[in-house]
């Protein structure tokens, strides 16, 4: 899931789209990223793409 999202950060797909894809629930889904990065999806997929447009200016 990471990984389609870090491929096109643009994505808006919701927590359960990409959970119905891998087979998880979205609280399991929302639990884990709470657990593992301490922080939310949302907030996540936020610093994921102001990550990709510091590395890709002008994109």
């Amino acid at each position: 899931m990471a990984r389609r999202l870090y491929e096109n950060p643009a994505d808006n797909s919701s927590l359960a789209e990409p959970g119905r894809t891998i087979g998880a629930g979205t609280r399991t889904l929302s639990r884990l990223f709470r657990n593992e990065l301490a922080m939310i999806f949302y907030e996540w997929r936020t610093q994921l793409r102001i990550h990709h447009a510091q590395l890709n200016p002008g994109r």
